[in-house]
Formats: structure tokens, C-alpha cells, sequence
């Protein structure tokens, strides 16, 4: 399974006809995202881009789909490990484990009593 940690911008190159650089990634060991996802994916699981925070920023079947930036980590994972609500919650990504993420409830009140004031 592909792990790619702490992600930086180890080059942009601009091409002709595009509007903005082709961003190159490399994790905190110096390996290349593109070669290690072209040498190492199956085609068989799922990824998801992990901030600093622990926070689930993105998801996708396939890693060319995923929306990478400085900072975040990068895990391959089962499918069938994958919460069928990611979409509509939030979650952590922690040691291999999906934590879902519950407002405390005086976050809730002081943002209710926010907008009614």
C-alpha cells in the first residue's frame, strides 16, 4: 500500500498553452509522487489526502484524481474500509483507523446562539 508523508512542492514547470505550472510532489523522504503512484498502484483501492490536522481533505478510487498541496499525507486504503459517508462527514485519519469527527456540544450551542443573537 502507497504512504506518501508530508508532501512538498519539489517543482513547477510552466508549459506552453496552460495558464498555470505543473506542480511536481515529493514526500518527506524525497521520493516522487508521480513515479511511486505509476510504479507501485494496482488500480484496486481507494486514497486519501490527510492534512497536518489529521483531517480527511480528500478522497478518490484513483490517485490521479486527488487534490494534492504542501503538507498533506497521502494513504492508499481498502475500499471496502472507506466510510460510505465520507462524503457528507468529517473525518480523521489516524493509524490506519477512521475517526469520525463530533462537534462538541458547546461548539454547537455558541454557534446556534451566534446566529439567533
Amino acid at each position: 500500500m502507497i504512504t506518501f508523508k508530508n508532501i512538498k512542492i519539489s517543482k513547477q514547470v510552466f508549459e506552453e498553452g496552460l495558464a498555470v505550472p505543473v506542480l511536481y510532489f515529493e514526500d518527506e523522504n524525497g521520493a516522487d509522487w508521480y513515479e511511486l503512484r505509476d510504479r507501485e498502484w494496482q488500480g484496486e483501492n481507494c486514497f486519501v489526502a490527510v492534512g497536518a490536522d489529521g483531517f480527511i481533505s480528500t478522497w478518490a478510487d484513483n490517485p490521479n484524481f486527488l487534490t494534492l498541496s504542501e503538507g498533506v499525507s497521502v494513504y492508499e486504503v481498502d475500499a471496502a474500509a472507506l466510510p460510505e459517508d465520507i462524503s457528507t462527514r468529517s473525518y480523521r485519519y489516524e493509524d490506519g483507523q477512521f475517526i469520525q469527527f463530533v462537534q462538541p456540544a458547546a461548539e454547537v450551542a455558541e454557534q446556534r446562539k451566534s446566529v439567533l443573537l
